[in-house]
């Protein structure tokens, strides 16, 4: 799946700047020293992670590391999980972590990959597209699934 965040060899792609990183998400807390960009890079050594920083560029730490390939990442719109798409499963799938406990939740479950995930407004479903786009034998489809119904209970927002 090369394109969207980069091809494996580690050459860029039209998302991807040479440093390696990729796919930037904003946390949606506004201006204020608390919001947070999450994305995807390369840039700390081993496979392909999602890492976040500040706004102003200070606090930069991984969030997932060494487990296949993680990119796309995008904020729940309250800021309490991280949705992304993850290969550890052997082919590409969406994966939910909620930001305060760190646990990871594989939402999808598709044969032929899952990836492009957004959370809705209220943060009870995930939209994504589904197949294998350079697949002539894989059609590409969008789904959804609902929260609720995946086996981890995700932890309530901060309040």
């Amino acid at each position: 799946m090369g394109g969207r965040s980069g091809q494996e060899d580690g050459s860029p792609t039209a998302d991807r700047s040479p440093i390696g990183d990729g796919s930037p998400a904003d946390s949606h807390a506004g201006a204020g020293i608390d919001a947070w960009i999450a994305f995807d890079s390369d840039r700390l050594g081993g496979g392909r992670a999602i890492h976040v920083m500040r706004r102003d560029g200070s606090g930069l730490h991984g969030l997932t590391s060494g487990v296949g390939i993680d990119s796309e990442p995008k904020f729940s719109f309250d800021g309490s999980k991280l949705l992304f798409t993850s290969r550890r499963s052997g082919t590409e799938q969406i994966f939910v972590m909620d930001l305060r406990t760190r646990e990871t939740t594989q939402v999808t479950k598709r044969p032929a990959g899952a990836y492009r995930g957004a959370f809705s407004p209220d943060g009870t479903r995930v939209a994504y597209i589904g197949g294998e786009p350079a697949s002539p034998d894989s059609a590409v489809e969008a789904g959804i699934v609902d929260m609720s119904l995946l086996p981890v209970m995700m932890a309530p927002p901060n309040v």
